[in-house]
């Protein structure tokens, strides 16, 4: 699966594009949330009530653990609201990139890839929408047909060749109307993979331009590039934590910490779990149930990671995997701050999904889990405002 974005991260150091929803740690009981949600349907609420009231729902079903339940509120919010995507399309597209992150945690795939797809037909399509909200929709496509490339689950399995494509025209037309960071997104994710599909010399003039791009605002691209080539000389090799302290300024701009770097991932390895007492269907890999982790860290002012804890867990945890991806969170390394500054999302809490994909049945046609499993992580921090997911 992709790693972490790394570099591509680092575009918190500027205004970053348009954030898909938060999901984040509510103070509200559920019981709360719900009578809202039902009040609101129950009065045929505005759609833009509607779609708050659902979101917040959902994402307490899915702080709780429950995403089944959480991705059912969604999609009965669409059902209600989707007639409303050409004169609400920024409101309709919320719900989508909600049910995405959901579905992935899910190991529904299948819904995630819809999802993504129709956020960004929502927004293309509807009136007074902004480009950069229409380029970042796209790039989420880029990541997505990226993944199931490099997973070789694509239908035709040209799905990297289309990420690329899509990395290219987001890069084309951010440039050209001059969204520099929206462009440095697409630049330094189509360099990678040009570099990891054995085009090392377009790979490479991509990364010398950013590094040559001007203003305060393409620090974090400047830098993020560094570390990228860094990288592929050196998989292992952490960035230059002394060099990178002299730019803290334009690096962590307000305090804000970004993610720099993280060893990488080994692969993930099948970990049995106990099974939970009703798993809801006989087809699921064996011992599935929907397990998951929320972990508290603290970001330090030189950008290393401590006070690693494990707040809270589905009751069917197996250890083992956890182990590995707490031992993998204290070797990241943030955006230095400058001296005498502190910032304010250097406390972080982040939930960690342990699935299994559907995927279609050898015998009939009924979807089964897959063997193989995959581990989510959302950033559910409340003040980060953003609850991007990220996969390996």
């Amino acid at each position: 699966m992709t790693p972490f974005a790394i570099a591509a991260l680092l575009a918190a150091a500027a205004p970053p594009p348009p954030a898909e929803p938060t999901i984040v740690v509510t103070a509200r009981p559920l019981d709360s949330l719900k009578r809202d949600l039902d009040a609101c349907v129950a009065r045929q609420c505005p759609l833009a009530d509607d779609v708050a009231a659902s979101l917040a729902y959902a994402e307490g079903l899915f702080v709780a653990g429950d995403y089944d339940s959480g991705a059912r509120t969604l999609h009965a919010s669409l059902r209600r609201n989707r007639g409303g995507a050409a004169e609400s399309p920024e409101r309709v597209a919320e719900l989508y990139r909600g049910l995405a992150n959901i579905s992935l945690h899910q190991g529904e795939t299948d819904w995630q890839e819809r999802s993504t797809y129709r956020t960004a037909a929502t927004l293309n399509h509807g009136a007074n929408v902004a480009l950069a909200s229409r380029l970042t929709a796209q790039l989420d496509i880029g990541d997505l047909q990226l993944t199931r490339g490099l997973d070789g689950i694509g239908a035709d399995g040209d799905d990297r060749l289309r990420a690329i494509r899509t990395y290219e025209d987001v890069s084309r037309k951010a440039h050209a109307a001059g969204l520099r960071q929206i462009a440095g997104f697409a630049d330094l994710r189509r360099a990678k993979y040009y570099y990891a599909f054995g085009r090392r010399g377009k790979g490479r003039s991509i990364y010398q331009a950013l590094m040559a791009a001007e203003g305060d605002d393409m620090a974090a691209f400047r830098e993020g590039a560094r570390i990228l080539i860094a990288r592929q000389r050196d998989p292992e090799a952490p960035p230059d934590m002394a060099a990178l302290s002299r730019n803290a300024a334009a690096l962590s701009p307000g305090g804000r910490q970004s993610l720099l770097w993280a060893p990488r991932a080994e692969d993930v390895v099948w970990r049995p779990v106990p099974p939970r007492k009703n798993p809801g269907s006989a087809n699921v890999a064996p011992g599935y149930a929907h397990v998951w982790a929320d972990v508290a860290f603290r970001v330090e002012p030189d950008g290393t990671v401590s006070d690693v804890q494990v707040l809270r867990t589905a009751d069917n945890v197996a250890t083992p995997w956890l182990a590995d991806e707490l031992k993998r969170l204290s070797g990241r390394l943030y955006t230095p701050l400058p001296p005498g500054t502190t910032s304010p999302n250097a406390e972080r809490l982040e939930r960690y999904s342990y699935t299994f994909a559907f995927v279609p049945g050898e015998k009939s046609r009924l979807r089964v889990r897959g063997s193989t499993p995959t581990i989510e992580r959302l950033d559910l921090t409340p003040e980060n405002g953003v609850g991007r997911t990220a996969s390996r």
